[in-house]
């Protein structure tokens, strides 16, 4: 691969291109849960602009610079990662939280590297064990795929129900 790949700590000049790849990534994602619970309830349950509701939250993962990883391909941010620490039994617990790389980008590695930078930043905190949330539809595919990769096994499966009243 002759591209030049960097990672770093995000800056704030990184949020819009965070906030387009997050966006462009997740569009599918809420298209499949319009389909799947036809748009009549999936407009009664979900907040209106869902897509502007997560870039709103990326947004704000992108300007928590400490925790939140970019990587950039010749002077563009190709893909990033949000972490947090949470506490279980009083030893800290990693988050992978909001994760996402541009589709041009995709099937180059470029998640699994970021993952282990912010697993080397877990394990220096003291981490015991890391988490991450993701959905069981369609869209979240690639990204089950990306954490099964990374060595992610064992799971807690959720449903989540709807009926319109």
């Amino acid at each position: 691969m002759a591209e030049n790949l960097i990672f770093r700590n995000a800056t704030e000049a990184d949020a819009e291109a965070i906030c387009d790849i997050a966006v462009s990534q997740w569009s599918p994602i809420y298209d499949g849960y319009a389909e799947r619970l036809g748009r009549e309830l999936y407009e009664l349950v979900t907040e209106a602009g869902p897509l502007e509701r997560k870039r709103a939250i990326i947004r704000e993962c992108a300007l928590d610079l400490e925790h939140c990883i970019v990587c950039e391909v010749d002077g563009r941010v190709a893909g990033f990662a949000h972490f947090l620490i949470e506490s279980a039994n009083g030893k800290p617990i990693g988050v992978l939280g909001n994760n996402a790389v541009s589709g041009e980008y995709r099937g180059r590695g470029i998640a699994g590297r970021i993952y282990d930078i912010i697993f080397d930043k877990m394990k220096a905190i003291g981490c015991v064990a890391v988490k991450v949330h993701t959905g069981l539809d369609d869209g979240h595919a690639p990204a089950r795929r990306a954490y099964e990769k990374m060595g992610f096994e064992k799971n807690l499966p959720s449903v989540v129900y709807y009926k319109k009243l």
